[in-house]
């Protein structure tokens, strides 16, 4: 690869000189048909004594700390009543499958962490052995 390749490469993109025509032209746009998701709704209803029960604030399994922070926070909330214990339950679930898919990616990471201490320990060892000169070129 000689300098001039890889100039020619990355004019090619339209990166460097930047130009920002030939950068936009191969990027596709996006569908504008494309059908908005639907909040969710609960079996509370609108005309409940609690109308911040109609929509669940928070995604069907929750993976980020703060919606996670929002579902427990929801549940503490939650008053405990016949009228609301469906909900209740649901919200709970929710948190159940958020926990096990945290204890889940737990695991891998733990996993990988594992392999590449393993991987490491492995190069350091390649890099502390010394090697041995079996003889002088003579030329």
């Amino acid at each position: 690869m000689t300098k001039k390749n890889i100039l020619a490469g990355w004019a090619k993109s339209g990166l460097f000189p930047f130009n920002l025509d030939r950068l936009l032209r191969d990027i596709t746009k996006p569908v504008a048909d494309a059908p908005t998701p639907l909040p969710i709704r609960t079996g509370c209803g609108g005309s409940g004594p609690y109308p911040q029960h109609d929509i669940v604030q928070t995604p069907v399994t929750p993976v980020s700390l703060e919606a996670l922070a929002s579902l427990l926070t929801q549940i503490k909330q939650d008053p405990h009543d016949e009228t609301s214990t469906k909900r209740h339950q649901k919200l709970v679930q929710k948190l159940a499958n958020a926990a096990e898919i945290s204890f889940a990616q737990q695991a891998l990471d733990q996993e990988l962490d594992l392999v590449l201490s393993k991987v490491n320990d492995e190069a350091k060892t390649r890099r502390k052995t010394k090697s041995k000169i079996l003889g002088k070129a003579r030329g």
